[in-house]
C-alpha cells in the first residue's frame, strides 16, 4: 500500500472539517422532524379515539405523585440529595482507570493499530479529611430539608388540586344560575317576545364565556397533570370539603398548626448559622491523602502486582489568610445575618397576621354564605309559587346576582380554608400521603 504522504492527510482532515457541520445539522433537523410528526401523529390518534382520562380524588392523587412536575421534581431533589450522602462514603472506594495506547509514524499508519498495549491502573484520592466531618453533617442536613420540602410540595400541590376540583364545583353552580336564567327567559317570551330576545343575547354571551372558561379549566388541569394529547377530567363530588369552626382555629396548638413550616424555617436558620462556621474553618490547614498503586495489570509488562508497592501520599497544607479573604467573608455573613433574621421575623409576623384576619373572614363569609344560600332558596320558592311582583327581567338579574355573589363568597372560603389546611398537621397526619408508595 502506497503511504500517504503529509499533503494527502492534511486535505482529508480540511474536508472533513467543511463538511462536518452541514451534516451535523441535517442530523439535529431529521430529529427535531421526526418528534414532530410523532407528536402530531400522537395528538392525532389522541382526539380520533377520545384517548381522556378521568379521575375521582383519590386517583387524581396518586396521579399527582407521578405525573406532577413539581412533585416529580422534589422527590429527584431528595434522590440527588441522598446520592451525595451516600457519595461521602463512595470516595473511599479506590478508583479503577483502563487505558489502550499504541504509536505510529505518519508514513506506516498501520503500525498505530498493531499491537496495542493494554493497562490497567488504581488510585486513590481522599481530598481533606479535616472536611470529613462537616461534609457528613452538612450532607445530613441537606437531605433532611430536601424530604421536608418534598412534603411541602407535596401539600402545595394536594392543596392546588382540591382547588381545580373546587374550581369545577363553582363552574357547575354557576352553570346552575345560567339554566334557571334562561328558564325564566323563555317565561318573558310569553309576555313580551322583544324584551325575550334581547335577555337571549345577553344571556347568550354570558353562557358563551361560561363555555369557555371550561376551554381554560381543561388546559390548566392538563398543565397540572403534564399530559399531552386527550384530556384530563374529574368526578369533583370525590373530593374532600375542606372546612374550618372557630374551636379548629386554636394557632397555639404548634403540634397541629405550621409544624412543617416551623421546621423549615429553623432548618434555614441552621444554614445560615452553618455558613458562618464553613468559613471560619477556611482558617485551618487541609490535610489529605493520595494512594497510588502500581499497574494493575499490563500487557506489555511481565511485572506482577505487589500490594508493598503501593504508595501512600499524604499532604499537609496551611494557608495564610494574607489577602483577608477569609476575613472578609466572616465579615460579610456575620454582617448580613441581621437582615436575614429581620426578614424571617418579618415573615412570621406577616403569617401570624394572614392566620388571624383569615380566621375572622372565614368565619364572617360562612355566615354570610349561609344567609344567602337560605335567601336564594326563599326566592327561588316565591319565584316558581308567582308571589314575586318584579318583571321577568328583574327576576333573572335578581337570580344571576344571588348565584354570583355565592361564587365570590364560596371562592374566598375555599382561598382561605386551603391556606389552613397546608399548615394543619392534625389532617396531614391522619391522611397519610402515599407518594413514597407510588412515585417510580
Amino acid at each position: 500500500m502506497k503511504p500517504l504522504s503529509i499533503f494527502t492527510l492534511c486535505c482529508a482532515l480540511l474536508t472533513s472539517c467543511q463538511y462536518r457541520p452541514t451534516k451535523q445539522i441535517d442530523k439535529s433537523l431529521t430529529k427535531t422532524t421526526d418528534s414532530f410528526l410523532a407528536e402530531l401523529k400522537k395528538q392525532e390518534n389522541a382526539r380520533a379515539n377520545s384517548l381522556n382520562e378521568h379521575y375521582n380524588w383519590d386517583e387524581a392523587l396518586v396521579a399527582m405523585y407521578t405525573k406532577n412536575k413539581n412533585c416529580r421534581n422534589a422527590s429527584f431533589n431528595v434522590d440527588d440529595s441522598k446520592t451525595r450522602q451516600k457519595a461521602i462514603w463512595r470516595n473511599f472506594i479506590p478508583g479503577v482507570n483502563t487505558s489502550l495506547s499504541n504509536s505510529g509514524t505518519v508514513d506506516d499508519l498501520t503500525s498505530a493499530f498493531i499491537d496495542p498495549t493494554f493497562r490497567i491502573n488504581s488510585f486513590l484520592s481522599l481530598g481533606n479529611l479535616l472536611n470529613l466531618p462537616k461534609n457528613i453533617y452538612t450532607r445530613k442536613l441537606s437531605t433532611i430539608a430536601a424530604e421536608l420540602t418534598e412534603q411541602q410540595t407535596m401539600r402545595s400541590q394536594t392543596v392546588a388540586l382540591y382547588k381545580i376540583f373546587e374550581e369545577r364545583r363553582l363552574w357547575e353552580l354557576e352553570g346552575e344560575g345560567l339554566n334557571l336564567s334562561r328558564q325564566l327567559t323563555e317565561v318573558v317570551a310569553a309576555v313580551d317576545p322583544l324584551q325575550a330576545e334581547r335577555e337571549r343575547e345577553e344571556l347568550d354571551k354570558k353562557i358563551e364565556s361560561w363555555e369557555e372558561r371550561e376551554k381554560t379549566w381543561l388546559e390548566k388541569i392538563g398543565e397540572f397533570y403534564t399530559a399531552h394529547g386527550g384530556q384530563v377530567t374529574i368526578d369533583q363530588d370525590s373530593a374532600p370539603r375542606i372546612r374550618y369552626t372557630n374551636k379548629d382555629l386554636d394557632f397555639y396548638d404548634t403540634q397541629r398548626w405550621g409544624k412543617l413550616q416551623l421546621k423549615l424555617l429553623a432548618m434555614q436558620e441552621l444554614s445560615e448559622d452553618g455558613s458562618v462556621k464553613a468559613a471560619y474553618l477556611r482558617y485551618l490547614p487541609t490535610f489529605s491523602l493520595g494512594a497510588t498503586a502500581p499497574t494493575l495489570y499490563s500487557n506489555s509488562s511481565n511485572t506482577d502486582f505487589d500490594v508493598n508497592d503501593i504508595s501512600l501520599s499524604p499532604r499537609a497544607s496551611w494557608r495564610l489568610d494574607t489577602t483577608g479573604a477569609i476575613g472578609h467573608q466572616v465579615k460579610r455573613l456575620k454582617r448580613d445575618k441581621p437582615f436575614k433574621d429581620w426578614e424571617r421575623e418579618r415573615r412570621v409576623k406577616s403569617e401570624v397576621k394572614k392566620l388571624l384576619n383569615g380566621r375572622e373572614t372565614l368565619l364572617e363569609k360562612e355566615r354570610e354564605v349561609i344567609q344567602l344560600r337560605q335567601a336564594k332558596k326563599e326566592y327561588l320558592s316565591l319565584v316558581r309559587e308567582g308571589l314575586i311582583q318584579q318583571s321577568p327581567e328583574q327576576m333573572v338579574d335578581k337570580l344571576q346576582g344571588l348565584y354570583r355573589k355565592e361564587i365570590e363568597l364560596e371562592a374566598t372560603i375555599i382561598q382561605i380554608s386551603t391556606g389552613f389546611w397546608l399548615i394543619d398537621e392534625a389532617w396531614w397526619s391522619k391522611h397519610k400521603t402515599p407518594w413514597k408508595n407510588v412515585k417510580s
